[in-house]
């Protein structure tokens, strides 16, 4: 998940104009490369708390409600949703909403 505030985030990060990526598998080298990159990586749950209505969330294949999370609580100003689909098989009615 990686998350880019429009504006100040709701936290007091020091810089209110970072960009984030949250996802528990990454590697060390990923992290550096990510940090490189101007990216924060944060720790389950920080992404979450992070957001708020001037965010723009890009998650793919996530194995968590975040759909309901953003609805209920975060509500970003963006969220892109994507879901990957086996070869061969048709995408379920949930997998298209």
């Amino acid at each position: 998940m990686c998350i880019h505030p429009m504006r100040k985030p709701a936290s007091s990060s020091p810089d209110p104009t970072s960009s984030y990526a949250q996802e528990p598998a990454y590697s060390n080298e990923a992290k550096t490369a990510l940090r490189h990159k101007g990216i924060c990586v944060l720790e389950d749950p920080m992404g979450i708390l992070e957001m708020d209505a001037g965010t723009v969330v890009v998650s793919i294949c996530p194995n968590f409600p975040l759909k309901e999370i953003v609805a209920d609580m975060a509500r970003s100003a963006v969220l892109i949703w994507i879901q990957t689909v086996e070869r061969g098989r048709e995408p379920s009615r949930e997998s298209r909403s």
